[in-house]
């Protein structure tokens, strides 16, 4: 097992879960689809100049339609997701967002299994039905 790997993840997880409460401060001025699309700007920046760096052996050329399609489909999702999360942070406190993101490995692994063919076992979705009770305890306002 190699932990750097899993100390890069934690720190995807601290960039993301910081991500939300800088999102929600910046939102304050501006709309959200501007926001999206500003975001995404800068970051296609960034990842072209890392490609050009990091990439050399990549190029345009070598992918295939279906490749193109499985961007252009992931790209759809992503913005869609990217606009609810936007639509959601904003109007619900960032800890009850990021309570709900709880679930995200569950939904992952059933995607995953549905997409990949990678081993799921049916007891993920007592841990699934478990989580979203929790969640709901977690939300829900009890006064």
């Amino acid at each position: 097992m190699n932990l750097s790997v899993y100390f890069i993840g934690i720190f995807s997880v601290f960039c993301y879960a910081g991500l939300s409460a800088l999102s929600k401060k910046v939102l304050s001025g501006i709309p959200v689809f501007a926001y999206i699309s500003i975001t995404m700007i800068i970051l296609a920046l960034f990842s072209g100049v890392a490609s050009v760096f990091y990439e050399k052996d990549f190029s345009l050329v070598k992918l295939t339609m279906p490749t193109w399609g499985g961007m252009a489909l992931a790209s759809m999702i992503n913005f869609i997701g990217f606009a609810a999360y936007l639509y959601a942070i904003e109007r619900m406190p960032i800890t009850h967002y990021q309570l709900m993101y709880i679930l995200s490995p569950v939904i992952g692994g059933i995607v995953a299994y549905l997409l990949l063919n990678e081993p799921f076992k049916p007891q993920a979705l007592v841990g699934l039905a478990l989580m979203a009770a929790g969640l709901f305890v977690a939300i829900r306002d009890w006064a």
